[in-house]
């Protein structure tokens, strides 16, 4: 497992969002066209909107379909086009209620009952569908477009008709709850994005706390605890569990001869070789200065040495940051209740006789026993141990 995964997981939580938004898309355009088909079934024989636009709506509502599942279309566009769509069919019903030939007040009912109800959710769908702030402008936007559909209809019949005052009213009562509504789903709306901003902000904060400036690996802190739950594991479960303590040779002359800028680098290049070098389970922390932990849970002695032979061999092949480096490996199998602190010093162990024995070596304390060495690798140097060998 490469250390921080913050950047896949969110990867897959925005796939999870898509495939979220999708289904409830799909389920919307099915509810919608059913219930237009029931209106046009049950509808009146005058009310000419229903008769021949609402079929058009239907089908419309199946083809759209089409693009949102094969994701032909960008999620982002899709939205927009049903959110267009939708309101082009709300709007232009609702023009048609106070436009057609007959008494407003005779569809009040209708309209209070049933479609301005049909304005709500598309208020709502707004909101949801953009971010807050365009989400409270458009919906203002459909309002003040349904208060001058009505405010026109009212005047078309007022120049013929008397309007009774009661039909005003309700009429402005709806929109004042349309208003309402909106600023509730607005206030809604704040308040789901001030929670997505402080959970990226812990994220954040979290990820800070476990990484490695540097190398962008876990820190020691992050490994001390994800080894603390392997351990309780391996424990638990009678599972192996191992892990591989891995030092950068000569590292201090690399500093001394090269600088400190090029002893970043090569750290930096080391930690993407051993971030490449692991199982997708597995966890590389940058335990302290040049050395580096790696944890490998369901990994036995046999397994861990394989992952060490390949990075010794990653390093060893290619010069990091223009320096030809290479890299000791101790390596330690958990026994039975032993301790993580434990498990990572019979590790310590192993490495230090790879050092005295010669560097660039993978050491592993075989069947439990601390010090039993297996060397892989170039041949040993002369085992001479100074203030820099490690």
């Amino acid at each position: 497992m490469v250390p921080d995964t913050s950047a896949s997981s969110r990867i897959d939580e925005l796939r999870r969002v898509a495939l979220s938004k999708r289904r409830v898309y799909s389920w919307t355009l099915v509810c919608a066209a059913a219930i237009v088909l029931l209106s046009w079934w049950f509808r009146s024989p005058e009310d000419l909107f229903l008769a021949y636009v609402y079929p058009a709506v239907a089908v419309a509502c199946m083809v759209l379909l089409v693009p949102l599942w094969r994701r032909t279309v960008p999620m982002r566009s899709m939205e927009m086009l049903l959110l267009g769509f939708g309101t082009a069919v709300v709007l232009s019903r609702l023009a048609w209620h106070f436009h057609s030939p007959g008494s407003i007040e005779e569809r009040l009912l209708d309209l209070i009952g049933g479609h301005y109800w049909a304005v709500a959710l598309l208020i709502v769908a707004t909101v949801g569908i953009l971010d807050r702030h365009r989400g409270l402008l458009f919906g203002l936007l459909i309002i003040t477009a349904s208060a001058i559909l009505a405010g026109s209809g009212l005047l078309v019949e007022a120049s013929h008709a008397l309007v009774a005052g009661e039909t005003v009213m309700k009429l402005v009562r709806v929109h004042i709850f349309l208003l309402a509504m909106l600023a509730l789903v607005a206030s809604v709306a704040l308040l789901r994005d001030q929670l997505r901003s402080a959970m990226a902000r812990a994220e954040s904060w979290q990820r800070w706390a476990n990484t490695d400036p540097l190398t962008g690996l876990a820190n020691r802190r992050a490994g001390e605890h994800f080894l603390q739950e392997q351990t309780a594991r391996a424990t638990e479960d009678a599972s192996p569990l191992s892990v591989l303590l891995l030092d950068i040779d000569r590292f201090k002359r690399i500093n001394d001869t090269k600088g400190h800028a090029v002893g970043d680098a090569v750290l930096v290049d080391v930690a993407a070789r051993l971030a490449e070098g692991v199982r997708q389970e597995d966890l590389v922390t940058r335990w302290g200065g040049e050395e580096f932990l790696i944890i490998a849970p369901s990994a036995d002695t046999h397994e861990a040495s394989r992952i060490g032979e390949r990075i010794r061999r990653a390093v060893e092949q290619q010069p990091l940051a223009g320096v030809q480096c290479s890299v000791t490996a101790g390596i330690a199998q958990h026994r039975h209740g032993e301790q993580p602190h434990q498990l990572v010093s019979r590790a310590d162990t192993c490495l230090y006789q790879g050092k005295t024995t010669g560097r660039n070596r993978v050491v592993a304390a075989l069947e439990g026993e601390a010090g039993t060495d297996r060397a892989a690798g170039i041949d040993p140097e002369p085992a001479v141990v100074t203030a820099d060998s490690r």
